[in-house]
């Protein structure tokens, strides 16, 4: 779980000066509370009988992976093998680059994945196979998603902040800032990241924190890479640009009412569990993205 933990998909597709198309515009659109929400994928785990299933070399046909064995919505990661046809635009399995700090996404290579960015892959035509030695685990959990109850009381008492004070008020912020904090304090320690200690102005190296969980922590983040990806290779396959992406959000060149329109109705059909979550926490599924900057 640990060596499957990146963190987001940052890239500039384009470079230069651009005027948008008559009839069209550019438009930045984010994931509605991307990490909060990612996290209804994060049911309980059962401790007593935590792997699912498994999958290695010997008992799938020689290691090659389908996108039918996986559900976006479950845990799990593995060591694997990947290679996309030479027709994708833009890969969806994240590598870490060995010649600068951050994530590349390549056509072909091997590392460690997460099964929504597999499946993700396979579906775009990826051909994965386990690495020689290595497997893929799907965990164990349960019906009860205690993480996701408590998300969605900080979104509701920050959307009724929101209302009462104004969307920017200190007190909306800071419960946007408790829900969004639940994603950092479970990927706590993890890399073995380092921070300035305030208290002594020396750098210090991370420790967990009480709730650090790297198996929900590399779930969660993977999850946010994989919505982001599907949406991007979505507008490619509708010829919409896409210039870049930041974590949870990127800026393509359409209209605004048929871009939001392709993209949710391919999420509905693709996640619907993620309209399920923002009913939940929201009481509105009407879209997954909302437009930042047109």
């Amino acid at each position: 779980a640990i060596n499957s933990f990146f963190g987001g998909r940052n890239e500039s597709f384009t470079h230069g000066l651009f005027t948008a198309k008559t009839g069209t515009a550019f438009l930045d659109i984010d994931l509605r509370s991307a990490y909060p929400i990612a996290m209804a994928i994060c049911n309980d785990m059962n401790w007593e009988n935590p792997i699912k299933r498994t999958y290695d070399r010997e008992n799938t046909d020689n290691g090659k992976l389908h996108s039918e064995m996986f559900s976006y919505n479950e845990l799990g990661f593995g060591y694997i093998h990947f290679k996309f046809p030479a027709g994708v635009v833009h890969p969806c399995i994240p590598v870490k680059s060995p010649d600068f700090n951050g994530l590349i996404f390549p056509r072909e290579g091997t590392c460690f994945a997460n099964i929504s960015e597999m499946k993700l892959a396979m579906e775009m035509g990826a051909v994965i196979t386990i690495n020689e030695g290595g497997r893929v685990v799907v965990l164990q959990t349960g019906e009860k998603n205690s993480l996701f109850e408590a998300v969605k009381k900080l979104i509701k008492r920050r959307k009724s902040f929101a209302m009462q004070y104004g969307k920017k008020s200190g007190q909306a912020l800071l419960y946007k800032l408790f829900a969004n904090s639940l994603y950092g304090k479970m990927a706590q320690g993890i890399k073995g990241k380092k921070y300035i200690n305030p208290a002594n102005n020396n750098s210090e190296e991370a420790s967990y924190s009480i709730i650090t969980q790297p198996h929900y922590a590399a779930a969660i983040t993977a999850m946010v890479r994989c919505l982001v990806s599907f949406s991007i290779h979505v507008c490619e396959s509708a010829q919409l640009r896409v210039h870049s992406v930041t974590t949870d959000g990127f800026i393509v060149e359409g209209e605004p009412e048929s871009t939001l329109r392709l993209l949710n109705d391919a999420v509905r059909k693709n996640f619907p569990f993620i309209f399920d979550a923002l009913k939940e926490a929201f009481s509105d599924s009407e879209s997954v993205f909302e437009v930042k900057h047109e």
